[in-house]
């Protein structure tokens, strides 16, 4: 299992539920990443990315990906010379995230970046936990507190009453969520 449980390289200091307080320094780029409590917190991290930028850019992907990737400003050409700062293929990474979106949504873009951010080992674990990935979609739905953890993050899913966006929601199915 990889030690920080984040296959997205989230960058410390964004506040994600699930984060431990605990960070590490990426050995190519020497920015701070953050560490997750369990691996489904930090794929429900890079799921709540990708639905936020998703959001900001209206369904732009190659946007959303170069937001993602550090080039949040600029012209289109500024921002892919941003992206290339700490990425070696900026327009690789964002032509596979593109053609993984259009087969598979969020979650195919989710398994793209997966893989574009991870050695083999580590994101063979992650897609090989297709349970993992499937709970963190479901929770992503919901605005938890940064403190948050996972096994707290579950036992509200399942309550079924959590917040999205500012408002408290009830489960809209007529049953009671089964354990996730």
């Amino acid at each position: 299992m990889p030690p920080s449980n984040n296959p997205g390289n989230i960058l410390a200091g964004q506040d994600y539920a699930g984060q431990t307080g605990d960070t590490y320094t990426g050995k190519t780029s020497g920015l701070t990443y953050t560490k997750f409590d369990s691996p489904e917190m930090g794929l429900r991290a890079v799921f709540q990315e990708v639905k936020g930028k998703l959001k900001e850019f209206n369904g732009d992907v190659e946007l959303a990906l170069l937001k993602y990737l550090g080039g949040d400003k600029g012209t289109k050409e500024e921002r892919y010379a941003r992206a290339a700062t700490h990425n070696e293929d900026p327009i690789g990474y964002i032509q596979r995230g593109i053609k993984a979106y259009n087969s598979e949504g969020e979650k195919g873009l989710v398994k793209q970046i997966i893989i574009n951010e991870n050695r083999p080992e580590h994101r063979d674990y992650y897609l090989d936990n297709t349970e993992a990935i499937d709970t963190a979609e479901k929770l992503s739905i919901m605005d938890l507190p940064s403190g948050t953890s996972f096994e707290s993050a579950l036992k509200i899913y399942q309550q079924g009453e959590y917040s999205e966006g500012g408002m408290i929601s009830r489960n809209p199915y007529p049953h009671n969520p089964r354990p996730i």
